[in-house]
């Protein structure tokens, strides 16, 4: 589990404060640019490899932020030093890309969102 998942979890909990709710919400939804492309620090990210990265919720000291290893199950248990040490996304995206955003398992409202969806005859007119 990651400190996003445990930072969904807490913004989740009945009896937090407002004020730390916002805050957490603000840390989930936080994003970082690398040469005009937008990471979602709130999501995993594979690499040119299949390997997967989470960030750790902070920054190095040129506030670039800091990600680390999520190992697959069935991993060699010592893969790479980058299951220890924190990795920043700068360096993630110059040895390691492109990354792309880990794809989300379908929820069943991506299902229903799908069924109210126009048909294609009605988005595009005639036949389909």
């Amino acid at each position: 589990m990651s400190i996003l998942d445990d930072l969904t979890a807490a913004a989740g909990r009945p009896g937090l404060p407002v004020r730390d709710r916002q805050q957490l919400v603000r840390v989930i939804d936080e994003t970082h640019e690398i040469d005009g492309t937008v990471f979602d620090l709130g999501r995993r990210l594979v690499d040119a490899t299949g390997g997967r990265w989470a960030w750790t919720g902070r920054r190095d000291g040129q506030g670039s932020p800091l990600m680390r290893f999520v190992p697959r199950p069935g991993d060699e248990p010592d893969m790479a030093a980058a299951e220890r040490v924190p990795v920043p996304l700068t360096d993630l995206w110059w040895f390691h890309g492109p990354l792309l955003p880990e794809q989300r398992p379908l929820r069943a409202e991506d299902y229903r969102r799908a069924l109210r969806a126009p048909s294609p005859r009605d988005v595009f007119g005639g036949a389909a």
